[in-house]
């Protein structure tokens, strides 16, 4: 700015260039990269540094405010006139759908994001009024400001500093301002002076606290206002009138203004295409004060006013009856009237309080039907009246002067009145009344060769620009490649001759006149041309409204088709999910895994490929109600309602239901193939367990049912018992193995398993086997125990036979002994008395057989003889009987056997032992 304000550098031109009028600018954080929009639909990035173009954003209609990203260089907002706020990222591609955070059927003039809170944005739009937006909730506004004139046409919206404070700019209202959190005005300000009506304006805080308010007026004025430190200022409605401070210098409508915070510079800039800097600082060559006083006085420009004095005080006024006249009675002609002289025909005010009717569109007081003075000026004075009450200030002009028939009054009020209703209202772009007029002329004629409109005289010799005019709206009206530039009359003459044949604008220039003056008068030129735009605008208007009402048609049928569509989507929706709740509540229970396990397969599938679509349609389809409940709404149509069951409420609902589904379902899946995991696990183990039982009780019977204990001895009955009690101890370890297989049968058939009946059958033969195998055990025990107890009798009878034996054994030998020994006697009584032996035990009489008269000593010495025999084979083989070491390999039971047969020969030879004293003695006497 230093350099720009002092030493004059020549500005830098970007390359990127728009097509047409650029309406907003925006820099980034770093003042490195600036966005430009404008009336060609699209927002062009710019490089400050190389001045290349970085990127453009095509839009659909005119971009009139941008904003970037407090936090965020990439991230910037846009406002157009298609109604639209648009969120765009850079990074991303531009030919990409950006976030549309508002919709509206009217024009938005101004977007800005909050300085300190940048999901918050603040609009100006050129019906709703200002609004706040939050981007987490597109669509709808937080806020919209005014109370109870919130329907207001906004132009320009800002935030202050601290992001609290919103000022905005309304069409033909003061200046407002607001606390972001209340719809009501903190403040209106005004001053005698200001009016912002003709051009779209801006506005903007200024001062190191954001203490005072900028905007720019109709009157050519800067104005300045102080904000109240007290919120109660201002009285009723809180308006601040007086500004702080009136700048003044520019000579044209102010429409741009802002305030830089690190210089405490002000710029500006209007209509005349001039930025003025204003600085609290006296400036080294610059010039101007605050009163105006400005030393190039160049141009001039006039009033409404003095543009009425500047035609009662000149004297070419009078060559502008033909012009006039064509203009008043190409309106008073659709009243079914007109005049043949200005200034004779409005004398007696009837007709021109006609022409005001038919101009404006209102109906003005009852005329005065009487023919004398005083009711001609009454008539004349309810014409001024009326134009008076439009906002138009009639300098010098009196109903006098207008009854009188003065030429150059007559012919200033009619200019006046083609000023304020043909040419005041032409507003384009950001400009009005005659600039206006002359921009849109400029912006229509722009395609064609040869034409220049610079002014509304020399410009328009030639004809092609009214050619071009024609052209351009009705191609088929004149073939504009035929027209020479050397053929001026022919050109003026084609494009009157058209314009009064197929647009209705009576020939209100004579092309001669023209071709034959140096410069052409600029009032009729303006008058001719002003029927063209209202002409063409008209048209342009019905096309407008044309296109409106197709555009309205093509939402309603938009509207209808997303009815239909939700409709459709909704019943297709509802059918699937009646569809699909059966298949989930369906609980048939599965006998394998691998079926169940084909169940959850489905059910995932069901999960990831059937449900996934669904969720998106039924996402889309309360998209598709709540879009369209939005543009009803925004349209004024009622509310879309479904079909009876088809309602949002009624999906959710269903959908609520196949959700419960699908979560039981689930469960029940789960639980089901646990449950069938158990009982394959049960089966699987219950399968284990009968195998290792039935692998052991193999071959068991049949060894219990084996009578080996008949031909056993006492010591392998013994054995045999032994083994038997092992073997019930082993029996007794299997129980449990039994019980736990009869324990696993019954859990099998509990849980339902589908193999039950076989796992039953097994289980019973494994009891059955069981019981039996019991009884076999316990007969052989007792078969075992009866065989131990007769063979253990024996065994003490042959001891008790070996006890007894020996002394018989003993007295055998003796009687033997005593027998074979012998005699020496000394008389026959010695030979025939039986001599008694010594060994022989007395016998005890147990009857008739035994008596001392009969003893049976033939017997006995039989006997005696036999003992001895056996007793000397049995000695023969004592020594190698007793050196034997039979025990070291035998059982317990052996053993024990062993052990009686070494008793027994221990009483054997205990008995012997009177044997060998008897040997000991005999040989004694022997010596």
């Amino acid at each position: 700015m230093e350099q720009a304000i002092h030493s004059r550098v020549k500005p830098i031109q970007l390359k990127g260039e728009h097509h047409s009028n650029i309406f907003c600018l925006a820099f980034n954080s770093g003042n490195t990269k600036v966005f430009s929009g404008g009336n060609d639909e699209q927002v062009i990035l710019h490089d400050v540094e190389s001045s290349e173009t970085l990127d453009v954003f095509a839009h659909e209609d005119a971009v009139y405010g941008l904003s970037v990203s407090p936090v965020n260089d990439n991230i910037f907002a846009s406002s157009s006139d298609d109604g639209r706020v648009l969120i765009w990222d850079i990074r991303e591609s531009p030919h990409g759908e950006p976030f549309c955070l508002a919709n509206y059927p009217s024009a938005f003039h101004s977007v800005m994001f909050n300085p300190v809170e940048p999901r918050l944005l603040a609009t100006a739009n050129s019906k709703e009024g200002v609004g706040l937006w939050d981007i987490r909730k597109p669509q709808s506004s937080l806020l919209r400001y005014g109370g109870n004139l919130s329907l207001q046409s906004a132009m320009s919206v800002r935030f202050n500093s601290n992001g609290t404070q919103l000022l905005a700019l309304r069409r033909r209202l003061p200046p407002v301002l607001y606390d972001i959190h209340s719809r009501l005005p903190v403040f209106q300000f005004d001053n005698q002076g200001y009016f912002n009506s003709c051009t779209m304006k801006s506005c903007c805080f200024a001062g190191d606290r954001d203490q005072y308010i900028l905007s720019g007026s109709d009157d050519f004025n800067l104005y300045m206002w102080r904000i109240p430190a007290d919120p109660e200022a201002g009285g009723i409605g809180r308006v601040v009138n007086g500004a702080f401070m009136v700048l003044k210098g520019h000579r044209s409508i102010v429409n741009q203004v802002r305030f830089n915070p690190h210089t405490y510079m002000i710029c500006s800039s209007g209509v005349e295409k001039i930025i003025k800097i204003w600085s609290p600082y006296k400036q080294p060559g610059c010039t101007g004060d605050l009163d105006g006083r400005i030393e190039d006085d160049s141009r001039c420009l006039y009033t409404h006013e003095e543009y009425s004095s500047l035609v009662l005080n000149s004297g070419s006024g009078l060559s502008h009856d033909y012009t006039f006249t064509a203009w008043c009675n190409s309106h008073l002609r659709k009243a079914g009237t007109q005049i043949e002289n200005i200034e004779e025909d409005f004398r007696d005010g009837l007709k021109l309080m006609l022409l005001l009717e038919v101009i404006s569109g209102e109906r003005l007081a009852k005329p005065e039907r009487g023919k004398m003075r005083v009711h001609k000026i009454s008539n004349v004075n309810k014409a001024l009246d009326f134009i008076a009450s439009k906002g138009v200030k009639l300098v010098s002009i009196g109903a006098e002067e207008i009854v009188d028939g003065n030429a150059k009054m007559t012919l200033g009020m009619i200019w006046t009145i083609i000023l304020r209703f043909a040419i005041q209202d032409i507003s384009v772009e950001e400009t009005s009344a005659k600039e206006g007029l002359l921009l849109w002329c400029q912006r229509k004629t722009a395609p064609y060769k040869n034409v220049n409109i610079q002014n509304f005289h020399i410009s328009w010799k030639d004809g092609l620009g009214f050619c071009a005019l024609i052209h351009r709206h009705r191609p088929e009206l004149i073939d504009y490649g035929k027209l020479r530039k050397d053929d001026p009359l022919t050109n003026l003459n084609t494009a009157f001759d058209v314009a009064e044949k197929y647009l209705d604008i009576p020939k209100m220039l004579d092309a001669e006149d023209i071709v034959g003056t140096a410069r052409p008068d600029e009032k009729a030129i303006m008058t001719y041309v002003s029927s063209f735009y209202h002409a063409f605008s008209g048209a342009q208007k019905a096309e407008t409204a044309a296109n409106r009402i197709c555009k309205v048609l093509a939402v309603n049928q938009e509207n209808e088709q997303l009815m239909e569509d939700y409709e459709k989507l909704a019943s297709d929706l509802l059918e699937w999910i009646r569809r699909t709740i059966p298949w989930l509540e369906n609980r048939a229970p599965e006998n394998t895994m691998q079926a169940m396990q084909q169940k959850l397969e489905d059910f995932r599938d069901y999960r990831r490929l059937h449900k996934p679509p669904k969720v998106q349609e039924k996402c889309q389809l309360e998209i598709n109600f709540n879009t369209l409940q939005t543009k009803l709404r925004l349209s004024n149509r009622p509310a879309f309602m479904p079909s009876e069951g088809r309602m949002v409420s009624d999906i959710n609902n269903a959908w609520g239901c196949l959700e419960q589904a699908e979560k039981g379902y689930e469960e029940w899946l789960l639980n089901e193939i646990r449950r069938l995991e158990r009982l394959d696990h049960l089966a699987e183990k219950f399968r284990q367990k009968a195998s290792i039982h039935e692998a052991w009780t193999d071959g068991k019977e049949a060894m219990l049912q084996q009578k080996d204990y008949e031909t056993a001895t006492l010591s392998e009955i013994k054995a045999l018992l032994k083994k038997h009690e092992a073997f019930e101890s082993d029996l007794a370890a299997h129980q449990d193995r039994v019980e736990q297989i009869a324990a696993i049968a019954q859990e099998l058939n509990e849980l339902d398993y589908y193999d039950s009946p076989s796992v039953n059958a097994r289980c019973q033969k494994i009891c059955d086997q069981w019981d039996n195998l019991g009884a076999l055990t316990q007969k052989r025990r007792e078969a075992l125990e009866r065989t131990e107890k007769l063979l253990e009798t024996i065994d003490q009878l042959y001891l008790e036979y070996a006890k007894r034996a020996a002394p018989f054994n003993n007295w055998m030998e003796g009687a033997m002994e005593d027998l074979q020994d012998t005699f020496i006697v000394h008389t026959i009584e010695e030979i025939q008395k039986p001599k008694k032996c010594k060994s022989c035990p007395p016998l005890k009489r147990e009857g008739s057989a035994f008596d001392g008269r009969r003893r049976p000593w033939p017997l006995v010495n039989a006997l005696c003889l036999d003992t001895l025999t056996t007793l000397g084979v049995i000695e023969g083989g004592k020594e190698a009987m007793l050196q034997q070491k039979d025990y070291e390999t035998a059982t317990l039971s052996e053993i024990k056997a062993l052990l009686k047969k070494h008793e027994a020969f221990e009483s054997d030879l205990a008995a012997h032992q009177d044997r060998v004293e008897q040997i000991a003695a005999i040989a004694q006497e022997l010596k």
